[in-house]
C-alpha cells in the first residue's frame, strides 16, 4: 500500500484507513499519527512511503494506495471520483486558506485580491474543474455549507 511520506498526510492517511477498519491507531494521533502509531493491523498491509505528489504515478504498482483528488485529476490516470473511500469535506483544516503577514494583515490590496479570488465565477469554474466538477473532492473554507 502506497501512503504519503510527509507527516500531515500521511496522519490523514492512516485517518482515512482506520476509517475504512483496516488499521487502528493509538488514541488521539489525529492528523499528526504516523506508521509508527498503528497498534492494529488486521489485513497486515505493508507501507511504502511516496512522495504524496507522486502517489498517483504508483498506483500501477500497488494494490492500494491514497492519493490527492487534485493530483490524480491532473494525471488522468483514472476517474479521481472513482475513490473507495473519501476523507471527506467536512474537516475544513485542510482546506485552502489565505495567511499573510501581521503587518499586511489590513493591507486593501491583499483584501481586495481576497475578495476577488473567492467571489469570482471564473476562480470557482477553474477550483472545480481542477477537482472533477465534484464538489465531495473538495472544500473552500470561505463557503458555508
Amino acid at each position: 500500500m502506497a501512503i504519503a511520506n510527509d507527516p500531515v498526510n500521511q496522519g490523514r492517511g492512516l485517518l482515512l484507513l482506520q476509517k475504512a477498519g483496516l488499521v487502528k491507531l493509538k488514541d488521539g494521533v489525529g492528523y499528526l499519527g504516523s506508521l509508527d502509531d498503528i497498534v492494529e493491523n488486521p489485513k497486515n498491509l505493508s507501507f511504502t512511503e511516496v512522495e504524496g505528489p507522486q502517489l498517483v504515478r504508483v498506483t500501477g504498482d500497488v494494490d492500494l494506495a491514497l492519493g490527492y483528488p487534485h493530483f490524480i485529476v491532473a494525471s488522468k490516470a483514472f476517474d479521481a471520483r472513482s475513490g473507495l473511500i473519501f476523507s471527506g469535506i467536512e474537516d475544513k483544516q485542510f482546506a485552502i486558506r489565505f495567511v499573510v503577514r501581521k503587518d499586511r494583515a489590513a493591507d486593501p490590496d491583499i483584501a481586495k485580491f481576497v475578495k476577488v479570488y473567492q467571489t469570482s465565477p471564473k476562480v470557482r469554474a477553474v477550483l472545480s474543474k481542477a477537482f472533477a466538477d465534484d464538489p465531495k473532492l473538495y472544500a473552500l473554507a470561505w463557503v458555508d455549507d
